[in-house]
């Protein structure tokens, strides 16, 4: 083995050496070739965009490509609309075309190997997509839109709005036509795909269709007729409050789009009901009252505790929107917020715990004499206990009518005739009961309605066929308690607002009693109007003193079903005879408006007569029936 001076093996020191070159190779390579970028050459085969880049400079690829879309981004898109054009910049319409940044991508992947890698690695090509194109999708929808605001003709929507008095004024709506923005923007993107000078985009209208065709508006008047067309009850227990149909009318409001028409309240126009409301039935806990007679089988004093209560105000209104909407009732019970749920009701010695049921009547515009003695019948009657198994007895309960038991003197229903007599009114108290024992499902004995409608019982929400009448002797009302212990009865009465309620509490069985409306048929229009001779009064004098009714029949059936499945179903029918309006007039009005009254008095008081001068009318009988008078 050869070695030298030093003792080194001489073909280790070669092979050393020439190892030694070769790894020195890539470091001088690498320093030698890598300058900036612009001065970076392509490899042959290289493609750029639409540039054939082999031995060209980063620089000069990239002013070619420059130059090659120039035109284009001055001019890349022609918009045309109505026979007019637009040629937008790349600029107006957000679009930017960057050059660099695949440039600069390629050249950063490329092995970097110099003179070897052009040796030694044959040619090959290489493509790049360049420049890399985006826009502004916002930009673009801005210039499209002014474009197209001088040809736009947009829909006339059209309009509903309540003018009072129940009434709804109507602008229908009319179809228009407006540019289709985002076709025109889809046009577009296809458009920009490359660098062709003057694309065209044609752009497109498109229907804008109105919200409020005359179909639609029908809809929405229906919708409105039904949610106003009939009084809206807001009930707590013995209280009420009505919202009329003109005051609903009055807070709808209308609200029309592409989906249709939505018909709703304004609720703020309720404002001042819904403060009154609050105002009665806002409450603080308290715990209860309750005294007891115990020799009179009476409750002298009657407090059910309460936990506390507020209106719930946003379920009302639900619950006001949700009733106008549907068929058939329209009544509700006032939602509250219960401030204490942990409220406990204490016992009493009768056990009396449960509200088993309301009745309620309105006596508005009762004259003097009705008023008074319907407070008089609800006092007589409030804490009343009826034990198990007893009968009630209203006649017997409420005692004689006279002016010392506390009565007043006005008109009274006898037989077919209205006279004076005490005790007028009373059949509001009796009716006002005969609903609350109606709707607590105890067993009715006896009852008798009216022989025609009464006007008073057909105010507020209850229904035809739901009055009694009472008449001594003979015409009771009389029910049972069939409960397994006592129940009391309770009035209420609101002389300000004209109200009476009755209460019936005990203990509940769980019976559910559902009360239909009433069938109604055979209905008979009044008969002529009739006139009363009061020669008291002065001669032109007249009165109404009863009102005209529709004759019908009503039968109102009632259906119980307990807990354990037991089942009862009750008629109650009712024959309403067809009213006339009647008068109290003086001669002269008797004498023009009913002639056959007129005679009857002339017959009865000759001496009268003929003292006045009066003559009487030829050819008409004395009879008040007949149809003349």
């Amino acid at each position: 083995m050869a070695t030298g001076p030093d003792g080194v093996d001489r073909r280790t020191a070669v092979v050393a050496v020439i190892g030694a070159a070769i790894a020195a190779i890539p470091a001088v390579t690498v320093t030698v070739l890598w300058v900036q970028q612009d001065s970076f050459t392509f490899p042959d085969g290289t493609i750029v965009g639409e540039v054939e880049a082999g031995g060209l400079t980063t620089g000069e690829v990239l002013e070619r490509l420059e130059s090659s879309w120039a035109a284009f981004l001055s001019n890349p898109v022609v918009f045309r609309l109505h026979g007019r054009e637009w040629r937008p910049t790349a600029r107006d319409i957000g679009l930017h075309a960057d050059f660099r940044g695949p440039i600069t991508e390629l050249v950063n992947a490329l092995p970097r190997r110099g003179i070897l890698h052009r040796l030694f690695t044959p040619s090959q090509v290489r493509r790049i997509d360049a420049p890399t194109v985006e826009y502004d999708r916002e930009a673009a929808r801005r210039y499209i839109a002014r474009l197209a605001s001088g040809f736009d003709q947009p829909a006339a929507k059209g309009s509903l709005v309540p003018i009072g008095g129940g009434r709804i004024e109507l602008s229908p709506g009319q179809s228009g036509r407006v540019v289709d923005i985002e076709r025109g923007l889809r046009d577009l993107e296809v458009a920009i795909g490359g660098p062709d000078v003057g694309a065209v985009v044609e752009l497109q209208y498109r229907v804008d269709a109105a919200y409020l065709t005359p179909a639609v508006a029908d809809l929405a008047i229906r919708s409105a007729q039904q949610m106003a067309g009939d009084p809206i009850w807001l009930m707590h227990g013995s209280k009420g409050w009505v919202l009329k149909p003109l005051e609903l009318s009055d807070a709808l409001v209308f609200q029309a789009d592409s989906s249709g028409v939505s018909v709703r309240f304004e609720f703020t126009r309720f404002n001042e009901l819904f403060q009154r409301i609050e105002a009665t039935l806002t409450a603080e806990p308290r715990k209860n009252v309750f005294e007891f007679d115990s020799d009179r089988d009476r409750v002298t004093a009657f407090e059910p505790g309460n936990p506390g209560q507020l209106l719930d105000r946003s379920e009302l209104e639900r619950q006001i929107d949700e009733v106008a909407r549907r068929e058939g009732n329209r009544r509700l019970e006032i939602p509250l917020i219960i401030l204490n749920q942990e409220f406990d009701v204490a016992f009493n010695q009768l056990g009396i715990k449960d509200l088993l049921a309301t009745g309620s009547s309105i006596y508005k515009g009762s004259p003097e004499y009705r008023d008074h003695n319907i407070a008089v019948g609800a006092a007589k009657l409030d804490g009343m206990v009826l034990r198990p198994g007893q009968t009630f007895s209203f006649n017997e309960r409420i005692g004689r009518f006279s002016l010392g038991e506390g009565w007043m003197e006005g008109s009274v229903i006898i037989r077919d005739e209205t006279e004076q007599g005490v005790g007028g009114g009373i059949c509001q108290v009796s009716t006002t009961l005969f609903r609350a024992v109606l709707a607590a499902g105890l067993p009715i004995e006896e009852r008798w309605p009216h022989l025609y409608r009464v006007r008073y019982y057909e105010m507020g929400p209850s229904p035809i066929g739901t009055d009694a009448t009472i008449f001594s002797p003979g015409v009771d009302l009389k029910f049972s308690n069939d409960l397994d212990g006592p129940i009391m009865i309770r009035s209420r009465l609101d002389r300000k607002l004209s109200t009476l309620d009755f209460e019936i509490w005990g203990v509940s069985d769980g019976r559910v009693v559902t009360i239909g409306p009433p069938r109604l048929t055979k209905w008979k229009d009044p008969p002529t109007d009739q006139g009363t001779v009061d020669s008291e009064e002065p001669p032109d004098f007249e009165k109404q003193i009863e009102f005209a009714k529709r004759g019908v029949k009503a039968e109102l059936k009632r259906v119980i079903v307990w807990p354990d499945g037991r089942r009862k179903s009750s008629v109650f029918l009712s024959n309403y005879v067809a009213w006339p309006n009647r008068f109290v007039v003086g001669i002269d009005e008797a004498k023009l408006r009913f002639p056959s009254a007129y005679n009857k008095w002339f017959d009865e008081n000759p001496e009268l007569a003929s003292r006045w001068g009066v003559k009487r009318v030829p050819g008409i009988p004395a009879d008040p029936d007949d149809p003349s008078g």
